[in-house]
Order: C-alpha cells, then sequence, then structure tokens
C-alpha cells in the first residue's frame, strides 16, 4: 500500500432514492445520508478500480451548495443550501435547505412525494492511498477528501446512501434466499424499472437491460456494468466535440469555440491580475487547470469520474488541435502575448505605415502619375487621364518564429506562471524584433529602384553637411519637405510631424521642442514636432519625417488577416506537453523617400 497526494478534480458518487418524510414543508429542508464510504466501482486509462472513501478523511468547504444534477453553468443551477454535515457513525448526514424561488417549487414537490429522492455528492480528494490484489485488482481510498458540493440527481448510484426516509426497513441482502415478502417483489420491480432508466440514459439497448435483470443485479451493480459499457464505446470511437447542433459563433456553451473562449479569459484572469473577465468567463476563474480540463470534458460528454488528473490532461487533448481545453490554453497564451506584444515599446512604429499583403510574393508600391493636380475639363467634356504606375519600390513578408513548451507537470501543477511570464517574453521579444527591423532599414539607407540609397543628395532628403538639430537645421530640413514634388512635378507640400533621434540627442531633442511662453520674439520656438526616440539609432543622427497616415515612406508589413504574432499548438511528443509556436509573418520597407529627411548631426 502506498500514500500520495495528487491535485484535486471533482469527483462525484450518488444515493438511492427512497421516501422523504425528513421533508419539511414550511422549512423547505430535508434530511439525508450523504456517503458511507460504500465501494464505487470507477475506470481510468489503467482500466476498472474500486474506488473507496474514508468517511474521517472528510473536510468541509466554507459554502456547500445544493446543486440541480451537479449543474454549474448557471448561478440557478443552485438549488438550495448545505445547513450542517455529521457524522454518524460510519455515514455522513446532512440537513439540505431548498429556495424558495419559484422555479424550485416543482422539484420541492417531487421531493416531498418522493418521486425525486436521488443524492449525489461532488468532492476533491487530496490524498489516496491505493492497493493492489493478487488478482490485479485495483483499489483506491480516498483518506483526505473535500466536500465541494451536493446534488439532487435523478439516478443514482450508491445503494447505500439515501435522502432518509420514516419508511426505510431492512431488504434481503442474501440472494440465496428468494424475496416472497410483498415489499421484497415491489422493490424487485423497482430495481428492474430503475435499471431500464438507467440504460435509457446512458444510450445502452434492451440487451443491457436483459443481461442485469436476469443475473439479478442489484442497481449499484447495474451502474457499474453501465459505466463500464459506455466506456467500452467510447473509446471505441475517435474523439469528436460536442456541437449539440450549434451554429458557428453561436453565443453559448454549447459551442466548443464560444466554451474555449470563456474559458481562455479565465485563465488570463487568474493568470495576470487585474484582467477583468468576462461574464461567460466567470463560471470557470475558480478553476484550477486540472480541472478546467475536467469541465472541458464534462461539457464535451465524456464521462471523467475516476480519472486521475494526468489522465483528464492527456484526454482533454485529444484531437489536440481542436479539443477545448487544448484552444483554451493556446488561446490564453496568445492573449497575453498579443497584450504584451501591444504594450511594448514601438520604436520607429509611431513613424510608419502599417499594411497588410495577401501572401509572400513580393508587393510593388503602386504610383499615381499626374493625378497631384487636377485638370480643367474643355467644352466637349473630355477628361484628361491620370496613369497608373508601379513605382518599383517593394515589400515582402518572410516568417519568423520559435517553439516553446508548457509541460504536462506545469498543467497538472496549475503552474500559471507559465501561460503569464513566458507569452509575455515572447511578445515583448516580437515587438522588439519589429523594432529592430525598421531600425536596422533606417540605418543601412537601402537602395531605391531608381539606383540611388533612400537618404541622397539627389533626392532631396540629405543634409549637405551634419549639424546638431536647432532652428536653423531644423528650418532647412523642414524646406526640403516642402519643396518635395512628385514624378509629375507638382510640389506635395509635405509638412514635417516627427523629430527621430537616437538615445544620444534626446535630452537636446526634448528641450527643443519643449513649449515655452516666449517673453520676446526671439524667444519663439517656430517648429514643432513630436520626439520619438529610438534607442537603436546610435550615434547623432536625427531625422525628420512627415505624418506616415498622409505621406508614403517607411512602411511594415503583416500577412492578411494575422497582424502581430501568431499562435499554433499541438500536444508534443518532443515535449511532455502542449508545443506552442510563435509565428510572426514580417517585412518592412521604404517605398518613397519623399516624406523623410536625414541630417548626419555633428
Amino acid at each position: 500500500m502506498n500514500a500520495h497526494s495528487k491535485p484535486a478534480p471533482m469527483m462525484t458518487r450518488f444515493a438511492a432514492p427512497t421516501g422523504s418524510a425528513t421533508w419539511d414543508k414550511k422549512a423547505r429542508t430535508l434530511r439525508a445520508v450523504i456517503s458511507t464510504g460504500a465501494p464505487v466501482v470507477r475506470r481510468d486509462w489503467d482500466g476498472p478500480y474500486t474506488e473507496r472513501i474514508d468517511i474521517a478523511g472528510v473536510e468541509l468547504s466554507e459554502r456547500i451548495p445544493v446543486l440541480n444534477s451537479h449543474r454549474t453553468s448557471d448561478v440557478r443551477d443552485v438549488i438550495g443550501t448545505v445547513l450542517n454535515v455529521e457524522r454518524v457513525g460510519d455515514q455522513l448526514e446532512a440537513v439540505l435547505k431548498l429556495s424558495r424561488r419559484a422555479e424550485v417549487d416543482d422539484l420541492a414537490t417531487d421531493v416531498a412525494d418522493g418521486i425525486v429522492s436521488g443524492i449525489s455528492v461532488g468532492y476533491a480528494v487530496t490524498e489516496w492511498t491505493e492497493e493492489e490484489g493478487a488478482d490485479g485488482s485495483r483499489t483506491k481510498t480516498a483518506t483526505k477528501w473535500r466536500l465541494i458540493e451536493v446534488s439532487i440527481v435523478p439516478i443514482p448510484a450508491d445503494d447505500a446512501a439515501h435522502i432518509r426516509g420514516s419508511n426505510m426497513t431492512a431488504t434481503n441482502t442474501d440472494p440465496a434466499k428468494p424475496e416472497t415478502t410483498p415489499r421484497s417483489r415491489a422493490a424487485r420491480i423497482a430495481t428492474e424499472l430503475e435499471i431500464r432508466g438507467l440504460a435509457s440514459v446512458a444510450g445502452l439497448g434492451d440487451d443491457f437491460v436483459r443481461e442485469q435483470i436476469e443475473a439479478g443485479a442489484t442497481l449499484g451493480a447495474a451502474r457499474a456494468a453501465a459505466i463500464d459499457a459506455m466506456a467500452d464505446a467510447q473509446a471505441k470511437q475517435p474523439a469528436t466535440r460536442s456541437m449539440i447542433g450549434a451554429p458557428a459563433g453561436a453565443a453559448g456553451f454549447d459551442n466548443p469555440e464560444f466554451r474555449a473562449a470563456a474559458m481562455a479569459d479565465a485563465i488570463v484572469a487568474r493568470a495576470m491580475p487585474g484582467h477583468e473577465p468576462s461574464e461567460a468567463a466567470r463560471q470557470f476563474v475558480g478553476l484550477t487547470l486540472p480541472e478546467l480540463a475536467r469541465e472541458s470534458l464534462r461539457l464535451s460528454n465524456v464521462d471523467t469520474r475516476g480519472m486521475s488528473p494526468s489522465a483528464v490532461i492527456q484526454r482533454s487533448f485529444a484531437g489536440n488541435t481542436t479539443s477545448d481545453f487544448a484552444v483554451a490554453l493556446s488561446s490564453a497564451v496568445g492573449l497575453v502575448l498579443r497584450r504584451a506584444y501591444v504594450a511594448a515599446p514601438g520604436g520607429l512604429k509611431a513613424v510608419a505605415r502599417p499594411i497588410s499583403i495577401a501572401d509572400f510574393r513580393a508587393q510593388t508600391h503602386v504610383s499615381l502619375s499626374g493625378f497631384s493636380a487636377l485638370e480643367k475639363v474643355n467644352e466637349h467634356g473630355e477628361f484628361r487621364r491620370g496613369t497608373i504606375e508601379d513605382a518599383g519600390e517593394s515589400v515582402k513578408l518572410e516568417t519568423f518564429g520559435k517553439i516553446f513548451g508548457i509541460t504536462r507537470q506545469a498543467i497538472i501543477n496549475d503552474n500559471l506562471n507559465a501561460f503569464a511570464d513566458m507569452p509575455r517574453r515572447m511578445g515583448l521579444a516580437a515587438s522588439q524584433f519589429e523594432a529592430e527591423q525598421l531600425a536596422a532599414l533606417v540605418v543601412a539607407n537601402p537602395q531605391m529602384s531608381d539606383g540611388k540609397a533612400v537618404f541622397h543628395a539627389d533626392h532631396g532628403n540629405l543634409a549637405a553637411s551634419g549639424a546638431a538639430p536647432g532652428e536653423t537645421t531644423l528650418s532647412a530640413a523642414r524646406l526640403a519637405l516642402r519643396t518635395q514634388r512628385d514624378d509629375a512635378n507638382q510640389l506635395i507640400g509635405l509638412a514635417p510631424k516627427f523629430l527621430i533621434v537616437g538615445p544620444q540627442l534626446e535630452t537636446d531633442a526634448e528641450k527643443l521642442m519643449a513649449a515655452i511662453t516666449a517673453m520676446t520674439t526671439d524667444d519663439v520656438q517656430p517648429i514643432k514636432l513630436s520626439v520619438i526616440v529610438e534607442p537603436r539609432l546610435a550615434g547623432k543622427a536625427w531625422f525628420i519625417s512627415a505624418d506616415p497616415a498622409v505621406a508614403d515612406g517607411l512602411v511594415y508589413a503583416h500577412l492578411a488577416g494575422e497582424p502581430g504574432p501568431q499562435i499554433e499548438h499541438r500536444y508534443g511528443f518532443d515535449i511532455d506537453g502542449l508545443e506552442m509556436k510563435v509565428r510572426l509573418d514580417f517585412g518592412a520597407a521604404f517605398i518613397d523617400h519623399r516624406s523623410w529627411y536625414k541630417n548626419a548631426g555633428a
């Protein structure tokens, strides 16, 4: 026998229906035996095993709700509360109080009439002991477990627990002795009816019912057989996602995409304090990652009872790219990464125009020749034609990326640092990479299609001699932009907007552009520009540029529909966990020289 601790996924076990003489209509309370520690047959990836719970090891949550059949998708699923739990001999008994809401009245009536009286408890095991018999059978005992909720359910499974009633009488437990009393015959008929109901809910046919009845199976044995039959049928079919007829994009938990997005938002809310989760995500915020994986399987109609956290994680990655849990983890990583990417200092992005490119072929810049000035239409109504020409400047996308992993151990341990720190670093790295590419392009002063560098005397955008920024040099730079002409020799009339400097000129530039109240005309600052500091621009060279929204110049490109870094995922073999690939399709180029000016400085 060995004792070990594990994370605590929620498990359930059911109670058998009996009478309900303990129902107090005025107080809306009832008393129930919620557990006797009776053995329950469960199944994990290693096959079936017998689970027992040690009543002495129970720990109580601060507030224990009464739920409608374990449902947790809406606050209305809470139909009451547990007033008291106590040990009575070898069993746990509880006093349940039902809500006075109108929609609970019908259920209360059925409870009072004894029609509905099945009980199921939800609990999280924090410590197990496990032993293996000589025949290979396994028995796992929950020595420490936390009671999370109590549910009223239609079909029970544990014959040893029940809602207490005054008509509790002993029943025959010896199969060698025939049942001869009317009470025994009624119990047998009731058991057969319950088995038929169980088969209907489990989707099992008449053959299953006949086999159980002919074998004289008890209700508990029939339930165990039903669980095995469902598990066998499920194992023979490929894992699928439960669409339940939901249209793509439908805002509801029947839509897997909606579920995954809500789960991702909940993970981000836990990983990044201050993040406000959406309304849909709030029900998932309190769940650990293993619990979230179990919930994603439950919402996809997968029975996880008895599965260990490791088995739940592996099963939740079945079909790795489409499972709700895998998509939720990947989306959460993507959200953190993109948030860091957007928040990072943009450097020269402020003076560059973003564009989208449909594919990886070089996209040639298009110019409009002769469109700068409109011409008078003659009396015959004839319009003169302008021309559209390829200017020869192009920009091309290239793909950059890296793979990192989030291990299975990190997921089982609910290590949220893996979902916050690494994606944040990758987001910052992507933003810095783009800034480096843009800065390198400006420093390199690449050759354009006319055979001349971007900053060239023939382009009218390069100072004849280097000097520090000041009124005289800035005035010359502004004049150079103002007098630029297009391909049709028409004045463009560009206005400078940005002064771009490296860190060595940052203080001087800010002083130069500081707003002051002039006392004399000599103190008036005639040129007002926004200062952009790019730490990757070494030395004392400085630049001015026009607004990229109104004039072509420096551009950076992403693949159409995929701005910034993108995340892809798979359940890996190279690592024991979820592999994340960060991909960035990016390109940058000068597509026109007229909106920029350079002074080499001094």
